[in-house]
C-alpha cells in the first residue's frame, strides 16, 4: 500500500501529458491543487526528465531486469502533456482526498501498477480496479483517467448515537471539555482488595468500609467479539471512497470549480503548480469539530466571521531568470475593513538612511497601525469566543477590560507599528562561564572555562511619536544599574549575556542593536548608508518586505561549529542560491497579494532545470 503514495511524486514529474480534468472538480471543493503538465514540458523535455535523478529513480520501477531497452517516463502510461488535479471535498461524515491523473496508454499504466501492487486487475462495471476488498486509498480508472481517493472520516459524525447504533459502533472513552471548569462534587472512591481476596476495602470520605465478596461469580467462558470500531470505519471509508471514485469518472459535477470566482481570478494558467484553498469558514468549522479530544472545546469557537468568504491561492512560476511564489488572499468585507485600518501605515522613510546593503546579509520591514491593531484585536477575539459556554462571559469581560484599561492611542504613539530589522554579520566572541567539578578529595569546586560562540550582529529600528516614556525607562534603568549611558547611546546590562545590546533614540526612531560602532555613527550623524533604488522602493512601497543574500551568509557561516556533511550541504546550497526578495501589498478590494522571488544564478536555462541541478549536486 505504501507504494501507492509514490503517485504524488510520479504525478508532479510525469504529469507533466488530454482532456482537462478541471471540470470534474466541484465548485465547493475546499482545497484544489493543479500541476500544469504543458508548462512543465515547456521547461524540460521528456528526455531531460528521464535523465534527471528523479526520473531515473522512477524509471527504476519499470525497468525490466536484463532488458537493454532504455525506459522512459512515457512508459508509465500517463498523459505527460495535460494537467493533474488533487482536490478535497467533504460532507458531514467524510473528507474525500481525490487525485486525478490523465492517461495516455492504459495498457502501459496497468502493467506498471500490476508490478508494484502485486495484485490482479479486475473489471468493475465500466471501470478497472484491483481485485479484493477495496482498501484505502482506492484506485479506479478507465481508458482516459486514473482516480485515487483517500477518505478521512469525520470523528464527530461517528460519535452521534444514531450513527453508532446504525453501524454497530461501541462507545470510546474521551475527555469531555464541555464541562471544562465546572466543579465536580461527586465523592472520590478507591477500592482495594485485601490479601485474602475474600473481602474488599472501600475508602470513602476517610472511612474504611469492608464489603464481603460474593461466594460465586459467574465468569463467561467466552467473550463475544466482533469487528472493532477501526475495522468498521475503515470498511465504510473504503466503500465510500470506491463509490466516490466511480462517480468522479462517470459524471461531472453540476457546478465545477471554474464557477468559483476566487479560483477563476487567482489561479494563473502560466503557473507550473497552483494551490487554492476556499470555503475557509466551512472548512475550519469541520476541522475544529473533528479535532480529536479537543473537538468539543474547539467547536465552541466561532470562526465564521473571521473566515467568511476567505480564500487563498499560491502560484509557482519557474521563469528563465527567477522562481516566483505568488500568494493571493481574499477576505470578507468585514475583515477587509479591519485589514485596511490595521495596515494603514507606511514604513518610516528615514529607515533607509541606516542601511548599508554591502554589509547586510538580510533585512525585513513591515508596517501596521498599532493603535488600530489594539482596537480591532479584542473585537475579533470577542467574536471567536462569544459562544464559549463556561468562560465565554469571563473572556468577554476580560477583553472589555483590556480595551478599557489600555490607552490604544497612547501605545500607538510610543510604538507606531513600523519596524525594520537588519542582519549585518556574525561575529565570534569568547565567553567565560563557570562549571563545577570534584577535586581529589571529592569536594565540589568551581571551575572557570572559556568557549567561543558565533553571535549575530543585528540592528532593529522602530518609529515613535512619544519618547517620554522610553526616556523615563532609561532614567529608571540607569538608577538601578540596568542601563549604562555611553556617550550618546546606551548599553543594556544583562548579567551573563553572551552579547552586548545597545540602544539609542534619534529623531523619532528607536534603535536597538549589537554594534557599538553603528550606534555611535547613528547618533553622531556619521553613518554611511548604501541602498539601491530597487531595494529602497521595495521597502517604502510595500507593507511587508524582505531581502536575503545567501552568498554573503555562506561567507560568514562558522564552518568549524558545523558537522562536515552538514557544512558541505549547507554551503553548497547557499553558494548556489540567488538573492531572495519578499514583498506584501496593501489591501485592495478585499485582496492581499504577496510574493517571494528567488533569482536564478547564471548558467541555468530556467527555474525547473535549476532546481533539478541543485538537488542533484546536493546529493553528490
Amino acid at each position: 500500500m505504501k507504494k501507492i503514495f509514490l503517485l504524488p511524486a510520479l504525478c508532479f514529474s510525469v504529469t507533466i501529458f488530454a482532456q482537462d480534468l478541471e471540470k470534474k472538480v466541484p465548485e465547493d471543493a475546499t482545497i484544489v491543487a493543479r500541476a500544469n503538465g504543458e508548462n512543465l514540458l515547456d521547461l524540460m523535455s521528456v528526455t531531460e526528465l528521464d535523465e534527471s535523478i528523479l526520473g531515473k529513480s522512477l524509471l527504476g520501477m519499470v525497468q525490466e531486469q536484463g532488458s537493454s531497452e532504455k525506459p522512459s517516463l512515457t512508459d508509465f502510461g500517463f498523459n505527460i502533456d495535460a494537467s493533474s488535479y488533487y482536490y478535497m471535498s467533504m460532507n458531514d461524515s467524510v473528507f474525500y482526498n481525490t487525485l486525478m491523473i490523465p492517461i495516455a496508454d492504459d495498457a502501459k499504466m496497468e502493467k506498471f501498477f500490476t508490478k508494484i501492487m502485486g495484485k490482479e486487475i479486475v473489471q468493475e462495471q465500466e471501470f478497472h480496479t484491483f481485485e479484493g476488498t477495496p482498501d484505502a486509498p482506492v484506485m479506479v480508472w478507465d481508458k482516459k483517467t486514473l482516480v485515487l481517493v483517500y477518505p478521512s472520516l469525520a470523528d464527530a459524525y461517528f460519535k452521534e448515537p444514531a450513527v453508532m447504533e446504525r453501524y454497530g459502533l461501541t462507545e470510546e472513552k474521551t475527555f469531555d471539555f464541555s464541562n471544562w471548569g465546572v466543579e465536580d462534587d461527586s465523592e472520590d472512591e478507591m477500592y482495594y482488595e485485601d490479601e485474602t481476596g475474600e473481602e474488599y476495602t472501600i475508602q470513602q470520605n476517610g472511612d474504611t468500609i469492608k464489603v464481603e465478596t460474593p461466594e460465586e461469580v459467574e465468569i463467561p467462558q467466552e467473550i463475544p467479539s466482533g469487528p472493532s470500531n477501526y475495522e468498521i470505519k475503515n470498511q465504510l471509508g473504503s466503500a465510500w471512497a470506491f463509490d466516490m471514485a466511480k462517480t468522479v469518472l462517470r459524471t461531472n459535477p453540476s457546478s465545477d470549480i471554474t464557477k468559483n470566482k476566487a479560483y477563476r481570478k487567482n489561479v494563473d494558467d502560466d503557473a507550473v503548480l497552483s494551490l487554492f484553498v476556499g470555503n475557509y469558514d466551512i472548512f475550519m468549522e469541520s476541522v475544529l469539530k473533528n479535532a480529536g479530544s479537543y473537538s468539543t472545546m474547539m467547536g465552541m469557537m466561532n470562526f465564521g466571521n473571521l473566515y467568511k468568504d476567505a480564500a487563498s491561492t499560491t502560484n509557482l512560476f519557474l521563469n528563465e531568470d527567477e522562481i516566483v511564489f505568488e500568494s493571493i488572499s481574499n477576505v470578507s468585507d468585514e475583515i477587509g475593513d479591519v485589514y485596511k485600518k490595521v495596515f494603514d501605515r507606511k514604513v518610516n522613510n528615514d529607515f533607509v538612511n541606516y542601511i548599508n546593503e554591502d554589509k547586510s546579509i538580510a533585512f525585513f520591514s513591515f508596517a501596521i497601525n498599532t493603535e488600530e491593531a489594539l482596537t480591532e484585536y479584542p473585537k475579533l477575539m470577542q467574536n471567536i469566543y462569544k459562544d464559549f459556554p463556561t468562560y465565554g462571559q469571563e473572556m468577554d469581560l476580560g477583553l472589555e477590560a483590556f480595551s478599557l484599561l489600555l490607552d490604544e492611542k497612547a501605545v500607538g504613539n510610543v510604538i507606531k507599528g513600523d519596524f525594520m530589522f537588519l542582519l549585518n554579520d556574525f561575529t565570534e566572541q569568547e565567553r567565560t562561564f563557570t562549571t563545577y567539578d570534584y577535586d581529589e578529595d571529592f569536594n565540589y569546586v568551581e571551575k572557570e572555562e572559556t568557549k567561543k560562540e558565533t553571535l549575530p550582529d543585528f540592528l532593529l529600528m522602530f518609529s515613535s511619536d512619544d519618547t517620554n516614556l522610553l526616556s523615563k525607562l532609561v532614567n529608571y534603568g540607569t538608577e538601578k544599574g540596568i542601563v549604562n549611558q555611553t556617550e550618546s547611546y546606551y548599553e543594556i546590562m544583562i548579567p551573563e549575556s553572551p552579547m552586548s545590546i545597545y540602544f539609542a533614540i534619534r529623531e523619532g526612531i528607536i534603535f536597538l542593536g549589537t554594534s557599538a560602532s553603528d550606534m555611535k555613527a547613528i547618533t553622531s550623524g556619521t553613518f554611511v548608508a548604501k541602498l539601491s533604488k530597487e531595494h529602497e522602493k521595495l521597502i517604502l512601497k510595500n507593507k511587508f518586505s524582505g531581502f536575503f543574500n545567501p552568498k554573503v551568509l555562506a561567507d560568514k557561516i562558522p564552518v568549524e561549529e558545523m558537522g562536515v556533511s552538514t557544512m558541505k550541504t549547507a554551503l553548497y546550497f547557499l553558494d548556489n542560491l540567488g538573492e531572495i526578495t519578499m514583498k506584501g501589498s496593501k489591501v485592495c478590494k478585499n485582496r492581499v497579494k504577496g510574493e517571494v522571488v528567488i533569482e536564478i544564478p547564471e548558467g541555468h536555462k530556467n527555474g525547473l532545470k535549476y532546481l533539478f541541478d541543485l538537488v542533484e549536486n546536493m546529493r553528490k
